[in-house]
């Protein structure tokens, strides 16, 4: 965990430069904590990204053409 009033970008960034080299893999070793509220992210990316959402998924496409996308990270109760 990192405590900091940076932005996670600069953090990234920071840390990039002082390993010099990072191998990237997708093993699971990070998530967002829980928020006990009502929470929406919206991002926006490519329609074909729809056909990744799995069922059950807390990810929802709101719009057609140019995906807009809605990531619900309050409590899914």
């Amino acid at each position: 965990m990192v405590d900091s009033a940076a932005e996670n970008r600069q953090i990234l960034v920071d840390y990039s430069s002082e390993v010099k080299e990072i191998t990237p893999t997708a093993d699971n070793n990070w998530s967002i904590a829980p928020i006990n509220s009502t929470v929406n992210v919206t991002f926006t990316t490519s329609a074909k990204a729809e056909e990744y959402i799995k069922a059950g998924s807390n990810i929802t496409f709101t719009n057609a053409g140019f995906g807009i996308f809605k990531l619900n990270l309050g409590d899914p109760n």
